[in-house]
């Protein structure tokens, strides 16, 4: 469904903070609290992640040193399921295949209906900021702080195609082309670096200001457009060789296309939430979150929008 100008509305916002349990009783359960229009399940913990699956029916979530929490959509009373191994600092599912892939020091791809381990990357590999899967899923890109890597995907078999270590200026987040052929990491200084997937021991192409730090970047469905998330706003590139276009000055942590190709959202450092059309670059509708909004994503199909926050809540936005 299209989200044009005028036709986006807000139907309802659910709330959803998730937090881990640990060996302290503050985190035995989650805690429910209604408010006008949203739900929110309370916790402590930064979320860093969220994610939906391919079918829409499942959404994991990433949370500062307490693991990931994964809720099954259709009962969100349901206790939600816990992987309790370390920081959730990312978290995506295959697109074609029932698994989960987690980072937390290294990277684990799980079965999602009874979440055991089908592969595990050597942590000494360095990959402990963010991943990314290719359209058809053949593909899993990691980053971490000094590490770029790509493994081609065989059902549970994961074989190292490319690598890059020893990098300056701190990757924090990871995205995939569509097409798996190329792939974009942001930076603690202010870089995009963008490299073929096949050519990681090559230079990438740098794109931006070394004067700002990069907290996220995502590639438009089509791969026509780079968007960074930066501390000196949203910044989108049309092309590598082009100027970035400025679309807000804000300091921004977060930013996501939707799967129809037609609609950009971008989180800022103050909790609201902004809707771009991207056919002529402009803000539709604006989402309070309230706090920080550190991630989000998209439902497969572009209904429903998550957003994670610095202060423990995931929100649910349903969209038309």
């Amino acid at each position: 469904m299209a989200l044009a100008a005028g036709a986006i509305a807000l139907v309802a916002a659910i709330a959803i903070g998730i937090w881990v349990m640990t060996s302290s009783p503050d985190y035995d359960s989650a805690s429910v609290r209604k408010g006008d229009g949203y739900t929110d399940l309370v916790h402590a913990g930064r979320i860093q992640a969220v994610a939906f699956s391919a079918d829409g029916r499942t959404l994991a979530a990433g949370v500062d040193l307490s693991g990931v929490r994964i809720w099954r959509l259709d009962d969100l009373e349901r206790e939600p399921s816990l992987l309790n191994d370390g920081s959730g600092t990312d978290v995506a599912f295959h697109p074609t295949e029932p698994m989960l892939a987690t980072v937390s020091g290294g990277v684990t791809l799980r079965r999602l209906d009874d979440l055991e381990t089908l592969v595990t990357l050597p942590e000494d590999f360095g990959v402990n900021q963010g991943i990314d899967f290719s359209a058809d899923g053949t593909l899993l890109a990691g980053a971490g702080v000094q590490t770029v890597g790509v493994w081609r995907m065989n059902g549970t078999v994961a074989e190292l195609l490319a690598s890059r270590k020893g990098m300056e200026n701190g990757r924090s987040s990871v995205a995939l082309s569509p097409d798996g052929q190329w792939l974009a990491t942001s930076s603690n200084k202010g870089i995009v670096d963008v490299w073929m997937t096949s050519a990681l021991d090559q230079e990438p192409r740098m794109l931006g200001n070394t004067s700002i730090t990069t907290w996220d970047v995502a590639i438009s469905r089509d791969s026509r457009l780079i968007a960074a998330a930066t501390d000196a706003g949203l910044y989108v590139w049309e092309s590598i060789d082009a100027e970035p276009r400025v679309l807000s000055q804000d300091a921004t942590w977060s930013v996501e296309f939707s799967p129809d190709g037609q609609t950009m959202a971008a989180g800022d450092r103050a909790g609201v939430v902004t809707l771009w059309r991207l056919s002529d670059m402009t803000p539709v509708s604006k989402l309070d979150l309230g706090y920080r909004a550190d991630c989000l994503a998209f439902s497969p199909d572009g209904h429903t929008l998550a957003a994670g926050s610095s202060q423990g809540t995931v929100r649910l936005w349903t969209l038309r």
